[in-house]
Parts: structure tokens; sequence; C-alpha cells
């Protein structure tokens, strides 16, 4: 899977838990499931790997959005979005 592919799952998934953790105010467990569906509806086998990683990671991905860090951060510290330097 190319980068720039895994980065779009990355924001994608990142942005769905951070509205449910959010706004309906679930568990890292709720999100954990939702997150499996969401990959299995997504792609399933074709991004198998990638959305394994996010689950395994669920618990940082569920802090980071807790604490407000932006999408595009959360999926560089997972290593599936290429570091962006920012111009000032």
């Amino acid at each position: 899977m190319s980068n720039s592919t895994s980065c779009e799952l990355c924001k994608s998934v990142v942005d769905i838990i951070r509205a449910d953790t959010l706004i309906s105010n679930v568990t890292v467990h709720d999100i954990s499931l939702i997150a499996s569906k969401l990959c299995f509806i997504l792609a399933g086998h074709i991004i198998n790997k990638e959305c394994q990683y996010i689950i395994n990671n669920i618990d940082n991905i569920y802090n980071w959005v807790i604490r407000k860090m932006p999408t595009k951060e959360i999926c560089t510290k997972l290593r599936m979005c290429k570091y962006e330097k920012m111009e000032l």
C-alpha cells in the first residue's frame, strides 16, 4: 500500500475515532470495535495490515485524541503519514 493511501486511511479512521470519542463519549473498547468494523467495511483484507496496526495502537490514538492532538500529527506519530515541515 502506498504511503499516501496509508496516510489517508489513518486520517479517516482517526477522524472517526475523534468524533466518536469527543461527541459520543465512548470507551476505548468501543473505539476498538468501531475501528475493526470500519477497516473491514473500507477494504477488507486489502488494508488488513494497516488496520491491524491502527487497532493495536488504539490506546495511544484515544489518548492523543483526548489531548486534542491534530489528526495529521497522530498519523505522523504512527508513521503512517510522512512528516511535513510547517512553513511559517
